[in-house]
């Protein structure tokens, strides 16, 4: 676990990781994943305008590859919620407040990227996302050096 040296604040660790995680989440690939999964761009096309729009998935990676290095930057909770024309990227988390002794979920790590779906691919902002295995329950989205694995929330 990474601890960092006792005169950078809280604070400081908290932003650096918002920073990371926006330019991560919002330019964000792996050649190594099947690509073996469907290649009718306009039958992946017409399933990922039925996946996509108004649907909410877990981030359960980001990976960044350098060289033979991958860096995992999801936190846990992270989660992706697509509407008609943006991505939200966030995450939920329980605040304690110390003077009214109650626990309220508070959105953290938020970031917002427009995307489109055009020839088969997701467009987050400017970068274009190649995506593998399109399925009901998860989406690969490839755009080197990045690799965000997508899953539906399981239902409660």
């Amino acid at each position: 676990m990474f601890y960092p040296p006792h005169w950078v604040s809280e604070g400081a660790v908290s932003l650096l990781v918002a920073v990371l995680s926006t330019v991560i989440v919002c330019s964000c690939g792996k050649d190594d994943i099947p690509s073996s999964l469907s290649t009718d761009a306009s039958l992946l096309q017409a399933k990922l305008g039925q996946l996509v729009p108004n649907s909410r998935w877990h981030l359960t990676k980001a990976l960044y590859t350098v060289g033979d290095v991958e860096i995992n930057a999801a936190w846990s909770k992270m989660e992706v919620e697509f509407t008609a024309d943006s991505a939200y990227f966030y995450r939920q988390d329980l605040v304690y407040d110390p003077i009214s002794h109650a626990t309220t979920p508070e959105t953290t790590l938020h970031t917002k990227c427009a995307y489109r779906i055009n020839n088969a691919k997701i467009i987050l902002e400017t970068t274009d996302f190649e995506v593998k295995s399109p399925d009901f329950h998860s989406i690969i989205l490839i755009s080197a050096p990045y690799t965000l694995y997508l899953t539906r929330p399981s239902p409660t």
